[in-house]
């Protein structure tokens, strides 16, 4: 009596289907991680601030050298300075001098802004929560006057940098963990889009790899990259093409991310020519 033989995995199909399990495996590893970072993040502020002491250091260093770099910039432009070249440059040897002694005194007072503002029990780290505008302005006065205010800029500086960092590094984990949670839904729901699935899934993959790298061993890239307005955003438009094709899948048989694929194969393909 013959017996209906079920049809063998070709080579193609095992690696495929173990690749598709191991896309599974990582995913939930990324969730995981994602997820603790992110409870973290909401948790624990205070210790990520510690964790960004280097980068906050080196943002308010740039920040302050800008700022003494600028001071009297304004007066340059004014008609009565340009119309007496004379009175200009004996100005600007004072200003020059002025900067240069700003300069001698900010890494000591960079020093002791950033031990002061790490006290988390400092009374000036309320003080300095609120925007503190109208400081630092570019008259040349009393010395000591200007040092003041040069430690109260920097200390503004550090509360709105650490403010912005964290707020940054929380849309980061919690965009990055949405995707993720919504890719390991789809996976479960929709096995018939499983390869469309596992594309979108290895590009997240990637870009975690790269984010986790670039915290391990390139921590002041990585928390530039965040800080950064220009990069942030990029990184969340590139979040929300993967959302859109994941809204695509849901709710539109993935037809677009079909046409999308096959585009990519044929030109490929195209690109790789003929083989004899």
């Amino acid at each position: 009596m013959d017996m209906e033989a079920k049809p063998a995995l070709t080579n193609h199909g095992v690696l495929s289907l173990v690749l598709n399990r191991l896309v599974g495996v990582l995913l939930i590893a990324a969730a995981l991680v994602y997820g603790v970072l992110f409870a973290y993040s909401l948790n624990s502020p205070k210790t990520i601030e510690h964790q960004t002491h280097d980068f906050i250091k080196m943002r308010i260093a740039d920040i302050t050298h800008q700022k003494i770099a600028s001071l009297g910039t304004k007066h340059a432009q004014n008609p009565l300075v340009k119309l007496s070249k004379k009175i200009w440059k004996k100005k600007s040897k004072k200003l020059a001098d002025y900067q240069k002694a700003l300069k001698e005194h900010l890494d000591e007072k960079l020093a002791h802004v950033m031990a002061k503002m790490q006290n988390l029990d400092c009374s000036c780290r309320k003080k300095y929560a609120h925007f503190y505008h109208g400081i630092l302005l570019g008259a040349i006065g009393n010395l000591k006057e200007k040092k003041d205010k040069l430690e109260a800029f920097m200390s503004y500086q550090y509360m709105h940098i650490i403010q912005k960092l964290i707020h940054d590094i929380r849309i980061f984990l919690g965009s990055s963990l949405l995707i993720i949670l919504m890719l390991i839904t789809l996976r479960l729901l929709k096995p018939q889009d499983r390869r469309a699935l596992d594309i979108l899934a290895l590009s997240m993959l990637v870009s975690t790899l790269v984010a986790s790298y670039m915290y391990l061993f390139q921590q002041n890239w990585f928390f530039t990259i965040i800080y950064s307005d220009y990069l942030g955003y990029t990184y969340l438009v590139y979040l929300g093409l993967v959302f859109l094709m994941l809204l695509d899948i849901i709710f539109n048989r993935s037809r677009v991310v079909q046409l999308i694929l096959e585009g990519l194969g044929q030109g490929i393909g195209g690109s790789l020519g003929p083989t004899c």
